[in-house]
Order: C-alpha cells, then structure tokens, then sequence
C-alpha cells in the first residue's frame, strides 16, 4: 500500500502550470499562423530582459489580461484581423489539441488522485482564453474535483478569497493543500493565505515538476 501523501489537497494554476505557454513554443506557435520562422521575439519568462512587456506583468504594473491582446493584436493586424486574447489561444488550442498540456503534469494530478489527494484549477482567466467549448473537450477537467474560474468568479489571485473558494470546493484547510502557480504575486498571496506555495518556473520546467512531486511526497519521474 501507497504510503499517504504530504498534503490531502493540491490546487494548481492552469496557464503554464498544466498547459504550456506560447513562450516555450513559439516555432508552434508561428507555423499555426502561418508565420516566418523567428518573426515573433518575446520569450516571457523564459528570457525577460528581450520582453520588457513581460517585466511589466511580473512588476504588477499590467497583468496577463492586459498582456496577451497586445500580443494577440502584434499577430493579427498584419494578417487585416484585430484578435482578442481568447481569439489566440483558441486559435493555439486548436492547432495543438491536447499536446498544449503537460503530460508530466498530468500525471502527477492522477498519481496524486491515486493516493487519496483531491486536487483543485484555480485560474484568473480560463474560461476568458480558451472559452467553454475546450473546457469541455479537455481531459484534465475530467481529472480533478474543482474548477474554480475567476472568469465567473470575479474574485483573482492573489486575493485571499480566491483560495478560500478552492479550499472550500476541496473541503480541505490551508493547511491541508500544496498550492502551485507561475506568478510570484499568487505564490506570494497563497502563502499569505496559509497555504504551502510552491512557484512554477517555464524557464526551468523539469526542476519545477520535481519540485512539485517532492512536496507531494510522490516518486521522482521516471524517464
């Protein structure tokens, strides 16, 4: 028999956590539009001293909301389009399916889900990027216990009640839950709120998926 994990509950952030970003596969990304090869130069995270936009979003002065229509625009008006941030990422989601996921991640919600945890999305802008029609054809949605959705909730990261709502969908106390997320302000908020934050970093994906089986008490992965 399994021994029990460290936490009862993990809740984890969808965009970069669970899915991948446009950063870490901007090839992709240019060949679903039809675009040259090397045409799109902001790395986010990955390199920000070349996305001084991204500095922006991680100083707090923008958030991602206000982000991604920049990008989204910088795609389509050269195309005569004018695209939303939802009209990417659906655009994206498409060209790439379920690939868009990360298939570590993923497995580590089900060895978790296997042991006893139950586990919990808490996004700021889900439904807002890539609409209900993927929310209902992605697997992962189908994995977890709780969806909670600031798109209809109204309530973001890093308010303290946004977290209250996942602990309260999981049934759990603060205590009780891991809690992972890309944004150093939401890690910082959950950690405020009591929760054990663990930040996810696309620049160093591996080490922070063995970071988060760690914290779990799960086995290395197996490659």
């Amino acid at each position: 028999m399994s021994a029990p994990l460290n936490y009862r509950g993990l809740i984890l952030d969808f965009g970069a956590v669970i899915t991948k970003l446009p950063f870490e596969t901007l090839d992709v990304v240019e060949d679903s539009f039809g675009l040259k090869r090397g045409s799109l130069d902001w790395r986010g995270p990955i390199e920000p001293e070349r996305d001084p936009l991204w500095r922006d979003v991680v100083a707090g002065i923008i958030s991602e909301r206000d982000y991604w229509p920049i990008r989204a625009r910088e795609i389509s008006e050269p195309r005569g389009e004018t695209w939303t941030a939802a009209d990417l990422f659906v655009r994206i989601v498409e060209f790439n399916g379920e690939a868009w996921l990360r298939s570590e991640m993923l497995a580590i919600i089900q060895e978790a889900r296997a042991r006893g945890a139950r586990v919990a999305i808490l996004s700021n802008e889900l439904e807002l990027f890539i609409g209900k029609t993927w929310i209902e054809k992605f697997s992962v949605f189908k994995m977890v216990d709780a969806l909670i959705d600031a798109t209809t909730t109204h309530i973001f990261k890093p308010d303290p009640r946004s977290y209250q709502l996942a602990l309260d969908a999981l049934g759990m106390q603060a205590g009780e839950a891991l809690f992972v997320d890309d944004q150093p302000r939401n890690v910082e908020g959950a950690r405020a709120a009591g929760l054990t934050a663990l930040p996810f970093d696309i620049a160093h994906v591996d080490a922070s998926l063995a970071s988060v089986r760690e914290a779990l008490g799960l086995p290395p992965s197996i490659r």
